[in-house]
């Protein structure tokens, strides 16, 4: 067992005993999952009874129209609107549709409208309860508040269709699935957590699921024939390991799995990905429309024909998914009048064809009449710098094939259903079977409804960073460095020493103790302490001011044995292998046990009172 000794907070509160905790689906009668996606959100839902009878009896809630010329599938815009009170208004269509009316009467200036904003929890490096959002108008507004406005929204529409449908139906029968990148941090895992318990979600009747992984059971349930491209061996045999591509509107998550006798699934390699889902194309369509028309013409037509602008972009939406790699056809898109007119009066000329023949795609763009007609190699281009970046990971991966003996690779997510994608991954790796489901966008919210039901199914999952803690050791002289060396009440100690957990790379079965590790406190009459949690990219990091070491949260708890004594241990241990760390902490001499969640925001301000 380890000597650990623990710094003094300045204050303490006593954690919450969640986040170890799994909470049982069998008393629910309905599993239900949120797919709260960047471009898109929906749910998902199965009755106990059905499910029991046929696992893959999911519903998924109704179409939701765009009051336009075009319907999206099951999912609506992740788009909330907010009135000039900074109280909820709509979400979805809705709230495109309301905030479009209000634009045009030139009445929305006072309202708060926020769309495509779940990448702000991946992009922002130090996320806090305190974060904020910007609308699309610059105005700002807690990201806390914005997400569980959606939520609540997805939830409240569910439990009315399950009220209609159920007799005597009570919210408490529904266990919730919440579904979020693997690729995600710590901190954005809890988060979105505590997003969805402000939305109305019980605690004890929520979980976590990861996209990947709830893919991965859904293709597993679903008949062999049924995925696209599927041929010889199953996928899903024992022995079988096959890379999940989950491709959506912000992310791209890859990860690769095995099937294991019973159908259980062990994830093999440590999540990866990045920023590459649909909404770089979507950018890269308004960059090249601003290159044929002018950037300040492209943002007038927004700003003043805001439900114009949403129809071209459905329409897009429609034309992206079906371009092929070898098309050489021309692709017709319908241009708003209104854009027409805005290009008109902006620039001061009436004819748009001759302003066409001064751009560098003169050879390769036309206009006839409403339809802009281009080559499919423009859009092809769209694609290009995400393609090229999905294209290089996924090789990276398939690069460890002996080591993981990778024959298949599923494609999931919305950016799936586009047929380009699907044939530059298939050109670009032909050895490997690639397989599609019939509706790649709704794979992991079907998937997340299954994992509720059994969430064990995911057998074991890969330790994305090395995990610790940050400690003082006795100070050794030749061993440590001098500049580590502090003393406290007589005693020379080495500060900053990380105290490893697991590796990055550790593939960890679920509920993996780790532990226990004996800590000290540092000072007589210590009644409470934060631990600090480091994570690392470095297997074996010696100190948590190492390069590639970070801060990401504290542990805290309380001694109620303070009577003045150094000579207090506590036993720690740590709880991996689920999708959210666990912590249980118990004084060695009282037996006290306190389970607690790892604090994860905020991680600065925490630092900052663990060293006070």
């Amino acid at each position: 067992m380890e000597y650990n000794t623990l710094r003094r907070p300045k204050c303490i509160h006593q954690g919450e005993n969640t986040a170890s905790e799994m909470s049982s689906t069998d008393s629910k009668l309905v599993v239900a999952a949120i797919d709260f996606g960047t471009t898109f959100s929906g749910y998902a839902f199965s009755l106990r009874h059905e499910h029991e009878k046929d696992p893959l009896c999911i519903k998924v809630n109704p179409k939701w129209e765009s009051g336009g010329r075009w319907l999206i599938s099951h999912k609506a815009p992740t788009t909330v609107l907010l009135n000039p009170k900074k109280e909820f208004h709509s979400f979805g269509y809705d709230a495109e549709n309301k905030y479009s009316e209000l634009s045009l009467d030139g009445e929305h200036h006072d309202w708060y409208y926020y769309r495509r904003f779940k990448m702000e929890l991946y992009k922002q490096k130090s996320l806090s309860r305190e974060s904020e959002i910007e609308s699309v108008d610059g105005k700002l507004m807690p990201a806390l508040s914005i997400i569980s406005y959606a939520i609540n929204y997805l939830r409240e529409s569910l439990v009315h269709v399950l009220c209609n449908r159920i007799n005597s139906f009570l919210e408490d029968d529904i266990f919730w699935i919440i579904t979020l990148p693997a690729i995600w941090s710590d901190a954005a895992k809890q988060f979105m957590k505590e997003a969805a318990v402000k939305a109305g979600i019980p605690l004890k009747s929520l979980q976590l699921c990861l996209e990947p992984e709830a893919a991965s059971v859904y293709c597993q349930h679903i008949p062999f024939e049924r995925l696209q491209g599927g041929r010889g061996i199953s996928a899903f045999q024992a022995g079988t390991s096959y890379m999940v591509l989950d491709l959506g509107g912000g992310t791209a998550d890859i990860t690769v799995h095995q099937v294991l006798e019973g159908g259980h699934i062990k994830e093999l390699q440590k999540a990866s990905g990045g920023a590459w889902g649909g909404v770089n194309v979507d950018s890269a369509f308004v960059q090249f429309l601003e290159k044929l028309f002018s950037i300040e013409v492209v943002q007038t037509f927004r700003e003043t024909h805001l439900f114009d602008f949403l129809e071209l972009e459905r329409e897009f939406e429609m034309v992206k998914r079906k371009v092929k790699v070898d098309d050489s056809s021309k692709i017709t898109i319908r241009i708003p009048p209104s854009f027409l007119e805005i290009f008109r009066t902006v620039t001061d000329c009436a004819d748009i064809k001759e302003a066409l023949e001064t751009t560098s795609y003169r050879r390769r763009v036309s206009i006839t009449g409403d339809k802009l007609r281009m080559e499919a190699g423009i859009l092809r281009e769209m694609f290009g710098s995400i393609v090229d970046d999905i294209i290089r990971q996924v090789g990276c991966l398939l690069t460890n094939k002996r080591r993981y003996d990778i024959n298949h690779i599923i494609m999931v997510g919305g950016l799936s259903e586009s047929e380009y994608m699907q044939k530059s991954i298939q050109n670009a790796f032909p050895d490997v079977n690639v397989m599609i489901p019939e509706d790649p966008e709704l794979a992991v919210m079907k998937g997340a409804v299954l994992f509720g039901f059994n969430p064990s199914i995911i057998s074991a999952r890969v330790a994305r960073f090395t995990y610790g803690t940050n400690s003082f050791i006795p100070f050794i002289k030749g061993q440590h460095p001098e500049s580590k060396k502090v003393v406290m009440d007589g005693r020379d100690l080495c500060e900053d020493f990380f105290v490893k957990y697991v590796a990055v790379g550790d593939i960890l079965p679920i509920n993996t103790v780790i532990g226990p590790k004996r800590y000290m406190p540092i000072r007589k009459k210590q009644r409470c302490a934060n631990v600090q949690v480091f994570a690392s990219s470095d297997p074996d990091p010696y100190f948590v001011t190492d390069t590639n070491s970070q801060f990401i949260g504290l542990l805290t708890f309380q001694f109620h044995d303070s009577k003045g004594e150094l000579n207090r241990p506590v036993l720690l241990k740590m709880i991996f292998g689920g999708t959210e760390l666990a912590v249980e902490a118990m004084e060695e001499k009282t037996g006290n046990t306190v389970m607690a969640s790892f604090e994860f925001l905020d991680p600065n301000d925490q630092e900052k009172n663990a060293k006070t």
